[in-house]
């Protein structure tokens, strides 16, 4: 293997990582979004979003 080719090969082995760590991020995403959109959701109530250790004010 002379020295362009082994470039070529070094910078197509690059651009295969890149693109593998995209797929992985991309069926991350998906997969949260998945779990996400799963789940059974219901609006907090004001003690529960704003627990009272937290309202006081001194």
């Amino acid at each position: 293997m002379d020295f362009p080719d082994a470039r070529q090969l070094m910078t197509l082995e690059a651009e295969s990582a890149r693109l593998k760590k995209l797929l992985a991020d991309s069926m991350l995403d998906a997969s949260i979004l998945k779990d996400l959109l799963g789940k059974k959701w219901r609006r907090l109530t004001r003690e529960e979003f704003y627990p009272a250790s937290q309202l006081s004010l001194t």
